[in-house]
Order: C-alpha cells, then sequence, then structure tokens
C-alpha cells in the first residue's frame, strides 16, 4: 500500500533491457470533480511505469490537474489539451475560491461555459438543457477530433484509453476515441456511470454510436448493467470488459473522535452522503425522509457532503420541508474518511449510475450502505447483507430502510462485518489496477509477467 492509500503496481514488473516501454496515452475530460476524476487519478498513479510510458492528456482545468496531483511525478508525462465543451469554461487562471485551497476537493466545480450560464440562467427546463447540449456535443465533435489527433499522434501511442462519466458523456472523450483511430494502435474507453437512453437526436446517436462501436477495441465498465445499457446502443459484447472499481482505503478502525472533529453530536444517529449534488444524485429523497426519521430518531443527522448546482435548492427543501435542524451541508471534502467513520449508515439515492466509488469506501470502513437499485450497485451492496436496495424516487422505502438498520443493532454489526468482507474479496484497489494492467498487455502484445507487488 502506498502512502496516499493506494495499492500501486509500480516495480511489480521490468521489461527486458533494451526493450522499449508500451507507450500508453489517458485522455479525460471533467467539468467536475466526482467518481469518474477519482478513477482517472487512481488508474494513472498506479501504472506501472518500467513497463508503460504513460502519457496523460487533460483540458486546461488547472483544479483538475490538481486533483490528479501528476505535476510532481516525472514518470508521467502531461499534456494539456484545449477543447470545447458546451457546458463547461477553461479559464487561463485559477479562481480566486480554489486558490484558497491547498487540493481541490471531491465535489469540486468548473466554470459553466456562457452557453451554459445563460440556458440557466433562462431557467429553460432540464429537458430543453439536456437537447440543446446533445446538439452542441454531435456539433463540436468536428472541431475536437483534429485537435486531439494532433495531441496524441506524436507519441505513437500504442493504446489510448479514453475515460467517459457516462454516455454519451463528454463531447471531447468522443472525439478523442475517434481521434485514436489514426493516432493510436488500440483504443479503449471506460463508461463509468450507466448509458443514458437516446434522446430526439436518435439518428444522430446511432450513427456516432456506430462509428465509436467500430473502433474500440476494449470497453471497460464497472458492472453487467452498465455493459447491458451499451450493448443496447449497438457496442459489441466483445469488446465489454467487466472490471469491478478499486477503491482506496485505509485500515479499518473505530474511531469516536471523527464525531468531535466534524462536529456532530456524539450518541446521535448519523446517515452520510457524499456525492456532488445534480439532479440524479437523489439528495432530495434523503432530505425528503428526514422528517418521518427525526420523529422515529430524535438528534438523528443527515450529513450531505459535496457541492454542486443543486446544493442551494436542497439547502431551501431542508427548511420548507421542517427538516433544517436535522441536515447538515458541510460542502466539499478532500478526504471521505472521517465522514464514514462518523457514520451508522451510508446513503446514495442516485437516479442513475455506474458502480459509485465513495459506496465502495464505505464498505472499506465497514458502513452499512443504503442505496438505489441501480447501475452496478447491486453487485456491492448484497441486499440484506452489506446493506439494503431500494427503488429510485422512494423516501417511504428510504425512510423503511434506514430504520430497519439503526433499529437493529445485531444487523448493523452482521451488515459492518460483510460490508468489510466484500470490500476486500472485490473492491480493492490492487485487484482493479491488476486488470487494467493486464487488459493493456494483451492489447498491445506480448510482455513479460510477474506477480504484481501489493
Amino acid at each position: 500500500m502506498t502512502a496516499d492509500g493506494h495499492s500501486g503496481l509500480n516495480g511489480a514488473q521490468h521489461r527486458p533491457d533494451g526493450a522499449a516501454r508500451i507507450r500508453i496515452g489517458f485522455y479525460s475530460h471533467a467539468s467536475r470533480i466526482g467518481g469518474a476524476e477519482t478513477y482517472v487519478r487512481d488508474v494513472v498513479r498506479g501504472m506501472d511505469t518500467d513497463i508503460f510510458e504513460v502519457h496523460l492528456f487533460v483540458p486546461p482545468w488547472r483544479e483538475f490537474i490538481d486533483f490528479l496531483g501528476v505535476q510532481e511525478r516525472r514518470d508521467l508525462k502531461l499534456h494539456v489539451v484545449r477543447i470545447v465543451e458546451p457546458a463547461t469554461a477553461f479559464p487561463a487562471s485559477r479562481s480566486q475560491e480554489a486558490t484558497e485551497r491547498s487540493q481541490p476537493s471531491f465535489g469540486t466545480e468548473s466554470t459553466p461555459s456562457r452557453i451554459r450560464s445563460l440556458a440557466l440562467g433562462l431557467r429553460l427546463p432540464p429537458s430543453t438543457l439536456r437537447l440543446g447540449h446533445d446538439a452542441l456535443r454531435y456539433a463540436t465533435l468536428p472541431v475536437n477530433r483534429p485537435r486531439l489527433e494532433a495531441a496524441f499522434r506524436p507519441h505513437k501511442l500504442e493504446v489510448l484509453h479514453v475515460i467517459n462519466g457516462g454516455y454519451p458523456g463528454a463531447t471531447s472523450a468522443l472525439a478523442a476515441v475517434l481521434a485514436g483511430q489514426t493516432a493510436a494502435g488500440r483504443r479503449v474507453m471506460t463508461v463509468c456511470s450507466t448509458a443514458m437512453p437516446r434522446s430526439i437526436l436518435e439518428p444522430v446517436e446511432r450513427r456516432v454510436d456506430r462509428r465509436l462501436a467500430a473502433c474500440l477495441d476494449a470497453v471497460i465498465v464497472p458492472a453487467e448493467r452498465p455493459a447491458q445499457a451499451l450493448l443496447g446502443r449497438g457496442f459489441r459484447r466483445e469488446t465489454m470488459e467487466i472490471i469491478p472499481w478499486g477503491a482506496r482505503s485505509i485500515p479499518y478502525s473505530v474511531d469516536p473522535e471523527a464525531r468531535d472533529r466534524l462536529g456532530l453530536p456524539a450518541g446521535a444517529p448519523i446517515i452520510v452522503c457524499l456525492a456532488n449534488f445534480t439532479p440524479t444524485k437523489g439528495q432530495a429523497v434523503i432530505v425528503d425522509a428526514m422528517g418521518a426519521l427525526a420523529a422515529r430518531f430524535p438528534g438523528i443527522r443527515a450529513v450531505l457532503a459535496g457541492d454542486g448546482p443543486e446544493l442551494p435548492a436542497m439547502r431551501e427543501r431542508a427548511v420548507s420541508r421542517g427538516v433544517a435542524a436535522s441536515v447538515v451541508f458541510p460542502g466539499s471534502f478532500k478526504e471521505p474518511w472521517d465522514l464514514l467513520r462518523a457514520a451508522d449508515v451510508f446513503v446514495l439515492a442516485s437516479d442513475i449510475e455506474g458502480l459509485p466509488l465513495v459506496v465502495l469506501e464505505a464498505m472499506s470502513q465497514g458502513v452499512p450502505v443504503v442505496a438505489t437499485d441501480v447501475g452496478g450497485m447491486p453487485e456491492a451492496v448484497i441486499d440484506g447483507e452489506t446493506g439494503l436496495l431500494i427503488p429510485p424516487r422512494d423516501p417511504a422505502a428510504l425512510t423503511a430502510a434506514i430504520t430497519r438498520i439503526l433499529g437493529d443493532a445485531d444487523l448493523t454489526l452482521r451488515m459492518r462485518q460483510a460490508a468489510l468482507t466484500r470490500f476486500r474479496q472485490r473492491f480493492t484497489m490492487h485487484r482493479m489496477l491488476e486488470a487494467h494492467r493486464d487488459l493493456y498487455l494483451r492489447l498491445a502484445g506480448p510482455a513479460p509477467h510477474a506477480a504484481p507487488r501489493a
């Protein structure tokens, strides 16, 4: 285990004397720092640079670059590419707010583009916002593809790995895959969340889907459900690589002082949610459940950590529901460990997911999880064993699930142990990095094999 919590593979293998390392490039766009960006950071920093010559291509968002923490690594080559994203602006200098932080945190947001700011100012409905964004996504493909092609080509990449938070996802992620058709030997795309259904632009989407599917050698997803969603959009089963995410962890420990550090009451039940405040993350469901939970468990607190565009609305919702005294909004967090060690239950009530890293981090600390039965969630949260699964957008079901856990000490103890065991068996960082390394070696050709070092 490395000092920063990574179970890296550096030094696990060595190329024969005189043999060239495998040239691998990673491309990732970010508009906010969340699970997909954490995955990028962990995979890139976990690469064995005795085997791989690692290139990282990112847009010029300073907060994202700082979050990745790669600039101090001389064995990783960072390349900044100016691309066009309909919803996101990349200012030349760091914002004052970010300057005051030592390092950007989970939940940090980039600057909205002028187009998005105008659309939000006009209070356009979500369906109209999505349609406008989708139209601009496909319109900017011809702009981004040559820029990315020019960035990739000089490095003679044998493998290009494009990380996409969802699908279709980022404009530039789609363009990067297409650019790799002529600028890289093999192409991989990770889709972190479950693919969206096609929109009114279906004819255009079908054409783009076919082009991407034809030039991808592998598509990494964290679970079977996200794979099925991509198959429904025309991707090929033979290219699907199901690799469960691996989460950073620290040794499990009971830490009563975690609540003191967070200013939380020592004896009260504590619910924790750590997620970006976006429409699909479901914080509204937690707020709506708090009235019934506060009546059942006096002194209970729901700690809704993170940042994002929906945060002001959630604060207002807590006030309007009369539960403001029971709901805490601490903002972004650099590290989740105090939050998780303070929690009796971790809750994620999302409408759509892949396999959230924060759920795995909660399991690494033995926290029972209540989550919606979406995406790859059932592969981590075993209903009735490591936590409970509920339908999306159902405050009554959430209330019942939390009540069941908080009201049964024996069940809570069993779930804590089962969560720890499940994490250690399936979701360690070492296991994920090993699977990625093996995929890259298979795509690039023969390479020496040896057992990875923990």
